[in-house]
C-alpha cells in the first residue's frame, strides 16, 4: 500500500473521519485501500503524464530552465 494511503487508513481504523480527494483515475485504487469516502478531484493524472510535454524530456527541461528551478 502506498505510504500516502497508510496514514489515512490508520486514522480511519482509529475512529477518525477521513475523506480524500484523488484524481478520477485513482478513485478505485483509494477505495480498494479501504478509504471511504473518496472524492474525485482534478484532472486524470495518467492523461497528464501522457501529455506531450512529459514525453519529451528536453521540452520539459527547457520549460524549467526559465523558472529558476534546478533540474
Amino acid at each position: 500500500m502506498s505510504l500516502r494511503l497508510r496514514l489515512p487508513v490508520s486514522w480511519q481504523r482509529h475512529g477518525r473521519d477521513v475523506s480524500m480527494a484523488v484524481p478520477p483515475n485513482l478513485v478505485r485504487f483509494a477505495e480498494s485501500a479501504g478509504l471511504c469516502p473518496v472524492n474525485s478531484y482534478g484532472p486524470d493524472s495518467q492523461r497528464q503524464l501522457e501529455a506531450e510535454v512529459f514525453q519529451d524530456w528536453f521540452k520539459l527541461r527547457s520549460l524549467c530552465i526559465g523558472a529558476d528551478q534546478p533540474v
